[in-house]
């Protein structure tokens, strides 16, 4: 009875290690489920700020995209040529209109130096200051001559604009090139004539005042007192 009951003890001890142990493993367990849960809760909170991230940006790309449409429409119904080049004066726009004025299609055109293609000629200011006004101020205006492809210069009115993306970077510049041949060879014309009235105003004046002259030389030569007198009876020469 004794060695039974000895034995039986032995069991019970040897449950209660195994029960022990298999408690341990049952806690090492729920350890890990709590850690796991933690980290799916962290990975679940980073997926859905992922996800708004993503929306974020899919709706600031939407209406990136919606502004880029309408300023594209903007520009190919506009009369005047537009042309958009990068920081390193390489074209990347070039609507019809500036087809039709300079005689280049698009593609003959996209990718090449801006300044190579029309020989621009900036009469009034230089590039280090057309380039410092545009950073500065973010826009510049002024003439400048560009040579079409079939070579006869034309003078344009240029008003740039700096081209900023969504961080405020400059990546390029956007022209609206207005053509004023006509009106300047107007201005040009009407100058040259202005100079030349003005011209024949001080001849004419010149003349004038040596008539004059010539005249009271002759009256101031009379030995005896002289003096003149208007229709109202005003003296006029003395």
């Amino acid at each position: 009875a004794n060695k039974e009951l000895a034995f039986q003890n032995k069991e019970k001890e040897k449950r209660a290690a195994e029960l022990l142990i298999a408690n341990k493993e049952l806690t090492y367990q729920n350890q890990e489920k709590e850690k796991r849960a933690a980290e799916l809760l962290i990975a679940n909170k980073e997926l859905a700020y992922q996800n708004e991230e993503k929306e974020k940006r899919a709706a600031e790309l939407s209406e990136i995209l919606e502004r880029v449409s309408f300023l594209a429409t903007i520009a190919s119904n506009i009369q005047d040529p537009i042309i958009a080049y990068d920081n390193n004066f390489c074209i990347t726009s070039w609507n019809d209109e500036a087809e039709k004025l300079f005689g280049w299609k698009r593609e003959e055109v996209i990718g090449k130096n801006i300044r190579e293609i029309l020989k621009i000629i900036n009469p009034d200011d230089t590039w280090e200051q057309i380039l410092q006004s545009l950073t500065e101020k973010g826009h510049w205006q002024g003439l400048a001559i560009y040579h079409p492809k079939s070579g006869n210069p034309l003078n344009i009115l240029v008003t740039s604009s700096q081209l900023k993306d969504a961080n405020v970077n400059a990546y390029g510049i956007l022209v609206l090139a207005k053509d004023i041949t006509e009106r300047k060879k107007a201005e040009d014309a009407l100058n040259t004539l202005n100079e030349a009235l003005e011209q024949r105003v001080k001849e004419k004046t010149e003349t004038v005042l040596k008539t004059l002259e010539e005249k009271n030389i002759i009256l101031e030569s009379f030995g005896d007192g002289f003096f003149a007198l208007d229709s109202n009876w005003t003296v006029t020469y003395w």
